[in-house]
């Protein structure tokens, strides 16, 4: 297994211990990448590892992008996938972004967590569900 897929799991694994419900990978002018995650509504970075700096950055992200299942040849274009990761018990929901029209083409990620076997609750958010009912028969 390569340096660059142990830190992509390694990632994946604080994002589910600190509850993340998102993680996000954005490029930086320097070819770097900084990571956020999203808890409790708010990103927070995480600490820069070596193999995020510039001389890496293509690098890493190529073996993020293989590891979600998105075409690496296509540049500049959306693209979304799934991943599950049994270990973790968790599906992921990735959608790839282009964010700049200069050379070389740059991209960000989002990755969505989700619990596997773990059904939403509306009310865990103050949304009953009537009134989510409410709302899709008026769409």
């Amino acid at each position: 297994m390569s340096a660059y897929i142990q830190l992509i799991e390694n990632i994946e694994k604080v994002a589910v211990a600190k509850s993340a419900s998102d993680i996000h990978i954005e490029p930086q002018e320097d070819n770097g990448y900084k990571i956020r995650l999203r808890i409790d509504g708010r990103l927070r970075e995480l600490k820069q590892n070596d193999l995020l700096n510039p001389e890496h950055g293509k690098y890493f992200f190529g073996a993020i992008k293989q590891r979600y299942g998105f075409d690496v040849g296509k540049l500049g274009h959306d693209q979304d996938s799934r991943f599950t990761n049994n270990d973790l018990n968790f599906d992921f929901r990735c959608s790839l972004i282009p964010c700049s029209n200069r050379k070389p083409r740059l991209e960000k990620i989002c990755i969505r967590l989700l619990p596997r076997g773990k059904n939403f609750d509306l009310n865990l958010i103050n949304f009953p569900v009537s009134t989510a009912l409410a709302h899709i028969k008026q769409a």
